[in-house]
């Protein structure tokens, strides 16, 4: 995607994007190294070594105000719209043209929506043990119980924003395939912005423009095509951070002062291997988008280049303790969204490799440990009728879910083309076949795949699964033609988490947890919020917390 590219055309290059080939890793270019000798140190990556500082000389403009906030998107512009309101003078500054966003699910543990929708919540205590629990405790629990008790009236907040700004909002529909209570249960709140054009869970790009207009209206400046490229630190990098400098679009550099923070928003790292190399190795062979390119949309594989959390290391900030999640899609696919296939299972041997009672970043990982990176689906069309309720993705909560007659339709049409397609990347392969053993050989596994299908069969007639303990409500058999199969597709990275460590007033510190004077971050790269993977259980969780800590921080500020 270009820069030239209009604001209403962000998501059309996604399906080149979403184009998987097999991964190829990546091999990180270091920096120059030194002889190693018996108590030289290990040689640096490249990001590691801060450049030299940029003269004043270069500066052609110094900008002043209360905040300067860096980065258009969810997280830096409610932000900005908070400080602004809270009688603060803010000026946002974005390496992008325009505001920009991907996605569109924001959970907060109720709202006013929901009450007047009458939806039900699960108790915040309860899903906050499960995340806590799949990020086997290695997370910050303070951050974790600030966006509980604030999400709602933060996103009362963000609601009240979309109406003086006339956007569209609703509740993004979930699977009820796993009952209340299941550790995999995931509960509603995911609240999703449209304009009548974009579907739940793609519609962030009309509520980020929708916060520019706003933030604008009430005062605010804001300075796009300026790349942050340094903080300045006062006293020689022991100080306050006072001000950022900027590239502009004509190349010279602008120096922004902020008297009370600046405020880095400025997303991941996914597109800079060495990064991803040091901090989060296991999907490197999944980067293949290392263009830089700030006004990337609903792009997988690689979107930004680590700007800020750069930045910040360079003037002392200390990485995040736990380590990076990142976020990953992928696994046999069927039709639930947030669900990966919770029929039989196989890897490319044709043999059964787990419970198939999952979500999609745990299939994500099951395709990661398989030799060729894949994992395959087969089902009959008796799946339709015994497999639902079916939920599509990016449907509303309101909306009812799909027949089976439309499922098999569904079916139908993607083993016409070939591909079955969710979201932004394709998943895999689709077969249709009027025999099981069809099936097989269309999906390229071995012929004796049909005894894993015979033993699968075999264990769902008994009601039971004595091999991997799947639910029994889960164990249908594959036993009505035509049938299907899918298959082939690697898993892929939307986005990497967290970043620059962090406390609970989102302040970056140091490496001895002290906050450094003047500089924050919201949004993705908020340290230690995630570890492990970044589950989908709290559908929504991410665009959730960058509303919530933007607007915290916004009236943190103005206290301060």
């Amino acid at each position: 995607m270009s820069n030239e590219m209009t604001r209403r055309t962000f998501l059309k290059g996604s399906a080149a994007a979403a184009a998987l080939g097999a991964a190829s890793a990546v091999v990180p270019a270091f920096a120059e190294e030194e002889p190693m000798g018996e108590m030289a140190e290990a040689p640096k990556y490249s990001f590691e070594t801060a450049p030299d500082p940029i003269p004043d000389e270069e500066i052609a403009e110094t900008i002043e105000a209360d905040v300067i906030v860096v980065g258009a998107g969810t997280s830096g512009l409610c932000t900005a719209v908070s400080a602004q309101e809270s009688g603060l003078n803010v000026v946002l500054i974005s390496a992008s043209s325009f505001p920009i966003s991907r996605g569109g699910s924001n959970h907060a543990f109720g709202s006013r929506l929901m009450d007047e929708m009458g939806v039900k919540h699960e108790d915040p205590g309860q899903a906050l043990r499960k995340e806590l629990l799949a990020a086997a405790g290695n997370v910050d629990e303070r951050k974790w119980y600030n966006y509980v008790k604030d999400s709602r009236e933060a996103m009362d907040w963000m609601l009240d924003l979309m109406d003086a700004e006339g956007v569209g909002y609703g509740l993004e529909g979930i699977p009820h395939l796993y009952d209340e209570g299941d550790v995999m249960y995931m509960s509603a709140g995911s609240h999703c912005f449209t304009d009548g054009t974009y579907p739940a869970g793609l519609g962030q790009q009309v509520a980020v423009e929708a916060l520019a207009t706003h933030f604008e209206s009430i005062g605010g400046k804001v300075y796009y095509n300026n790349i942050g490229r340094q903080l300045i630190r006062e006293d020689n990098n022991t100080g306050r951070v006072s001000a950022i400098i900027a590239e502009r679009e004509d190349g010279t550099y602008a120096k922004y002062c902020g008297s009370k923070a600046i405020v880095l928003a400025t997303g991941d790292f996914s597109s800079d291997p060495e990064m991803v190399a040091k901090y989060c190795p296991s999907v490197l062979p999944f980067i293949q988008n290392t263009d830089v390119d700030y006004n990337k949309g609903l792009f997988v594989n690689g979107i930004f280049p680590g700007d800020g959390q750069k930045m910040g290391l360079w003037v002392g900030a200390a990485w995040q303790k736990a380590p990076n999640a990142p976020m990953i899609i992928g696994g046999a696919y069927c039709a639930q969204p947030s669900l990966s296939h919770t029929g039989l299972v196989l890897n490319s041997k044709g043999q059964r490799i787990s419970n198939e009672q999952s979500i999609f970043a745990l299939s994500a990982i099951k395709n990661m440990q398989q030799t060729d990176g894949t994992t395959y689906g087969i089902w009959g069309s008796n799946y339709a009728e015994e497999g639902g309720p079916w939920y599509k993705a990016n449907s509303w909560y309101e909306d009812a879910p799909a027949t089976a007659e439309e499922m098999i339709a569904t079916w139908d049409d993607a083993a016409d083309t070939g591909l079955i397609f969710s979201g932004a990347a394709s998943m895999g392969l689709m077969v249709k076949g009027d025999t099981i053993e069809e099936v097989i050989e269309k999906l390229g596994l071995p012929a004796e795949t049909i005894e894993t299908v015979n033993r699968y069969n075999e264990l769902c007639e008994a009601g039971e699964d004595t091999d991997f303990c799947k639910d029994a409500k889960l164990m249908i058999p594959i036993k009505e033609g035509p049938f299907y199969g899918t298959g082939g597709a690697q898993s892929c990275l939307l986005t990497i988490c967290g970043g620059l460590r962090t406390d609970e007033n989102m302040a970056v510190c140091d490496e001895n947890d002290v906050p450094i004077e003047g500089l924050y971050n919201v949004g993705i790269m908020v340290g230690d919020m995630y570890s492990g993977v970044y589950t989908f259980l709290t559908q929504g969780m991410n665009y959730g917390a960058c509303i919530t800590f933007g607007y915290r921080l916004g009236r943190h500020l103005a206290e301060i």
